[in-house]
This record gives C-alpha cells, sequence and structure tokens, in this order.
C-alpha cells in the first residue's frame, strides 16, 4: 500500500501539521508544501496565499517523476533529494515515504544547512505518521475520515442496498 491510497484521520492530520510547522518556524522558512505523488496539496505551513499550489503541486510532481526517471537511466538511486537555488528564492524537494513529496521554499533569512536540518527532522516525524497510518490500515483499523463521523463502509452498503 502507497501513502496515496491513505485515508488520513483528523489525529494523524495533526500530528502532520506538527511536523511542519517546526520547520516553517525554526528554520525560516517562507512555505513548506506536502504533496502526494500526483501533485496533490496535504498539508502546508507558512504562506500560502497568491500561491497557484494546484499548478505548482504538478509541476513538482513532474520534476521529481522525471529525475526518478533520470536516475533509473544512470542507474543510480540516491537522486531523489533536489534543491533549486535561485538568486532571491530556493526550493528543496525531499520524498517522504513513498507516495509523498515535502516542497520547502526559503530566501537568504535561512540557510541551506538549517533548511536541511529540520526538513530532515520533518520528513522523520512524516514517515512516523504515514507508516502508522498504513498499519492502522492494514490491521482492519478505522478507513474513514473524521468528518464522516464514523461513518464506516458496513454503514454505507447498508444505508444504500449495495
Amino acid at each position: 500500500m502507497t501513502t496515496t491510497e491513505l485515508v488520513l484521520q483528523e489525529a494523524e492530520l495533526d500530528r502532520i501539521q506538527g511536523a511542519l510547522a517546526p520547520l516553517t518556524d525554526k528554520a525560516s522558512v517562507e512555505l513548506v508544501l506536502l504533496l502526494d505523488t500526483a501533485g496533490q496539496l496535504i498539508a502546508s505551513s507558512g504562506k500560502v496565499d497568491g500561491l497557484d499550489t494546484t499548478s505548482f503541486g504538478s509541476l513538482t510532481a513532474g520534476n521529481v517523476a522525471a529525475a526518478a526517471r533520470m536516475a533509473e537511466l544512470l542507474k543510480k538511486d540516491d537522486l531523489r533529494v533536489q534543491f533549486h537555488d535561485g538568486k532571491d528564492t530556493h526550493v528543496h524537494v525531499v520524498p517522504v515515504g513513498d507516495g509523498m513529496i515535502l516542497v520547502v521554499v526559503f530566501d537568504s533569512k535561512s540557510s541551506v544547512g538549517l533548511v536541511r536540518l529540520w526538513t530532515s527532522k520533518a520528513r522523520g516525524m512524516l514517515e512516523e505518521v504515514f507508516a502508522s497510518a498504513v498499519r492502522r490500515q492494514q490491521s482492519g483499523g478505522p478507513r474513514h475520515s473524521s468528518f464522516l463521523g464514523g461513518l464506516t463502509d458496513d454503514d454505507v452498503e447498508e444505508l444504500f442496498g449495495t
């Protein structure tokens, strides 16, 4: 099961936000995005206003897929982390588990070393959240989102007679 097949519960989403917030605050970054491999926004921290997260996510996912294919062609598996260095803006892209992408956007107020340190910590926390969610789903734990108020697959089948 890849992480893109997961249904996250509210407590798991809270833990995800808890991993992103220190990265934004302690590394002094402008923006942190957690995307799935299709580029869909899962969570964010920082200055998201005005950013077309749909386009940005899609482009980032395509970039990650292209880098993965380049690594395959070179027969290297260590080309997964990306860094884009601009004049005023820098972007650090890191895979999280099998199905997520962590994107960190920062400027000269922060240093690459500080960003990499806090990104590594956030990545570890996120991987723990996703591993725990996978174990929950594989063990037959609740597969519904908390906004459904406890509605299960059996409840839906009973309601609609499927």
